[in-house]
């Protein structure tokens, strides 16, 4: 396997939620670094391909489903910022399996519509994206 795939059953904590003031870590934090821990090492994550993935260029791939990300009565979307919810997991993810999160090159994000709550996440070794992908190069104007 060329991957790692991580499936939580939660919401990823928010920098307000992980950090007071300047970055004094809260009780929250280290309970959330601890359940990732956890769900690594006991819920059966294959990470066969560590091997593979440390010291390469990584892209990260990260879905967010909830069903807060919309209200239900209007059918608006609410103000919830998935970016402020990026770092802390991938600082979590990237500390429990021993992997420098500087090797990120692309990372993915999307938010989901499902009813229940569930992190999904896919670590895998880079791939020229912009090749995949050309309509990229045109976003960004580049040649």
């Amino acid at each position: 396997m060329d991957k790692i795939k991580i499936k939580l059953d939660k919401m990823p904590l928010s920098i307000n939620e992980a950090y007071r003031g300047r970055r004094f870590k809260t009780p929250k934090l280290k309970n959330y670094k601890q359940d990732i821990l956890f769900n690594i090492r006991y819920r059966r994550v294959d990470t066969s391909a560590l091997k593979f993935l440390k010291g390469e260029k990584l892209t990260l791939h990260i879905l967010i489903d909830s069903p807060t990300w919309v209200t239900i009565k209007e059918g608006t979307i609410r103000k919830s910022d998935i970016t402020n919810r990026i770092k802390v997991l991938e600082d979590a993810i990237f500390e429990a399996l021993g992997i420098d999160d500087s090797q990120v090159w692309n990372c993915l994000i999307f938010k989901g519509e499902k009813k229940e709550v569930k992190t999904h996440v896919v670590i895998e070794k880079h791939k020229d994206f912009m090749l995949r992908h050309p309509d990229i190069l045109d976003i960004f104007s580049l040649e």
